[in-house]
C-alpha cells in the first residue's frame, strides 16, 4: 500500500478534522485529519502515537529530500517532507483527505 492509499482508505472509516490528528466527533464517534487516516487505514486504528510508525512504513513521506523541497500547490509554502505539505494542505487549506492523497500520489 502507498502512502496516498493509505490516507484513502483511513478517510473512508469517519469524517475529516483539522490541527489534530484524531479528534470526537460528536456523531461519528472519532474524525480524522489526513495523516489521521493514514494512521488508520494502515493499521486499523485511531491511537495518535501510532503516528510515529508511519515513519517506518512510509520512510520517503517522512524524510526530506537532500537539499530540495515540495511546493505547495495552493499557495507559496513549501515542504520537506510530504507529511508537512498534507498536514498544511489538511489545516490550512482545508483540502478534502482524497485530493490530498491525489496530490501525494503526484510526487
Amino acid at each position: 500500500m502507498t502512502f496516498s492509499d493509505a490516507i484513502r482508505k483511513g478517510a473512508q472509516q469517519r469524517p475529516q478534522c483539522f490541527a489534530r490528528v484524531f479528534r470526537p466527533h460528536p456523531t461519528a464517534g472519532m474524525a480524522s485529519c489526513a495523516l489521521g487516516a493514514a494512521v488508520e487505514g494502515t493499521f486499523g486504528e485511531t491511537r495518535a502515537g501510532l503516528l510515529l510508525m508511519l515513519k517506518d512504513v512510509y520512510p520517503r513521506a517522512f524524510i526530506g529530500r537532500r537539499g530540495r523541497s515540495y511546493a505547495c500547490p495552493a499557495c507559496v509554502a513549501s515542504f520537506y517532507t510530504i507529511a508537512t505539505g498534507a498536514a498544511h494542505l489538511n489545516d490550512d487549506h482545508r483540502w478534502t483527505r482524497e485530493q490530498i492523497a491525489d496530490w501525494v500520489e503526484t510526487l
